[in-house]
């Protein structure tokens, strides 16, 4: 994106966080579109709309962005045609969102064209962004956004009893109050609890939900102030020896390169770069993180001079029913469907093709009450899609 250095880009991620007015186009076909205050938290990397700052109304997490389609592409548009048809497409743009393979869609339409242009590029430049950022940082963000969401007066704390309602949405029972005070009083809470308590809080509940594992790395490397885990430090020497002889990562022998991805991972930006140290509280982060995987990250990657072998010799990412949305009997056929396979890798799709009315081929899982889709619909959705993500 040409916006994404410099001044450019503060002057986009300005213009999101301070928000807009866009026509918000609902999924439900009983709410009428309507206008709405849409803006970018980049603390919590959400975006959020509402009528009134008081109260938000709706929400989505910039980390389950998968793409943003420019012009009216969606079912959200055709369920109120008469409104959509006043609106000039170049000024409409659709995001599609969610972890399931059925997307959600937020349909909406800018009053002009500088407000697409910043919210299409300033949210590809996030989802990039917010996709490769450290695992501290993006649980730090997750951390935030549930905070925010318990903070309903903006005052920056929540009370005891909102982190009670909230923990068994993060499969944490909480058996009472006493034993919720209790730990609260660890973190030095007496009455509203700030975003630091918060913060430190979450450690010390993964402090206690981790000590098995704690006690093994004991047998790796002595963990000094293990009685006050905010305190218990790993140095430099220690992670490249577990790293060495616990991981058996050959990398690890370059004290260097240990540094480097030590100081990448620091949450404290003020630390020493020469002697890093991870907090306990980082160090158990790493072992459940993306950067710690069983998967060697050069597997994914193609190697052109090893791309000349049968076909038959490859592992390929292929797609039964391609098209279908639920079951094979009464579910929904849709473009979508075929968009996503192609957006996350597919490269062999299914087109059950039928004969179809004016002598043009449908798609659909024949002889059963699935919906059906035109061929010609098909092929345009390949076009668009099948090298987006793959060559």
């Amino acid at each position: 994106m040409e916006a994404a250095n410099g001044a450019d880009l503060a002057q986009v991620l300005s213009c999101l966080e301070m928000g807009t007015v866009l026509t918000l186009f609902y999924q439900k076909k009983s709410q009428r579109p309507e206008r709405r205050s849409f803006q970018v938290r980049l603390k919590s990397r959400q975006i959020v709309w509402s009528r009134s700052p008081e109260k938000v109304e709706g929400d989505v997490d910039i980390r389950e962005i998968k793409q943003i389609r420019p012009g009216k592409n969606s079912r959200d548009f055709e369920r109120y045609p008469e409104e959509a048809r006043k609106l000039d497409s170049a000024l409409c743009f659709v995001i599609l969102y969610g972890t399931d393979f059925r997307l959600k869609t937020l349909s909406v339409a800018a009053f002009c064209e500088d407000d697409v242009t910043f919210w299409v590029a300033g949210l590809n430049w996030l989802v990039t962004d917010t996709q490769r950022s450290p695992t501290p940082l993006q649980a730090e963000r997750w951390l935030r956004k549930q905070f925010d969401s318990m903070d309903r007066s903006k005052e920056g704390s929540i009370s005891p009893k909102d982190l009670k309602a909230m923990l068994p949405q993060v499969n944490c029972r909480v058996p009472n109050m006493r034993f919720l005070r209790d730990k609260l009083v660890e973190v030095e809470v007496r009455g509203e609890i700030a975003f630091s308590h918060f913060t430190q809080f979450y450690k010390n509940l993964m402090f206690d939900a981790q000590k098995s594992i704690i006690e093994q790395l004991e047998l790796s490397f002595p963990l000094r102030n293990m009685d006050r885990p905010e305190l218990c430090q790993i140095t430099l020497y220690d992670f490249q020896k577990f790293l060495q002889y616990d991981q058996k990562e050959a990398w690890a022998s370059d004290l260097a390169k240990v540094r480097r991805f030590m100081c990448s991972y620091l949450q404290d930006r003020s630390a020493d770069t020469t002697e890093p140290v991870f907090q306990l509280d980082e160090f158990l982060t790493f072992l459940f993180s993306k950067e710690n995987t069983l998967m060697d990250s050069k597997g994914e990657q193609v190697v052109p001079e090893e791309m000349n072998f049968p076909l038959s010799q490859y592992w390929i990412s292929s797609s039964h029913n391609t098209y279908l949305t639920g079951d094979q009997f009464s579910s929904e056929s849709s473009l979508e469907a075929y968009a996503r396979c192609l957006r996350m890798g597919c490269r062999c799709i299914e087109l059950d093709c039928w004969d179809g009315p004016d002598d043009l081929p449908i798609i659909y899982h024949g002889h059963t009450l699935t919906s059906k889709i035109k061929f010609l619909d098909v092929l345009h959705t390949i076009k668009e899609h099948a090298f987006t993500t793959s060559e």
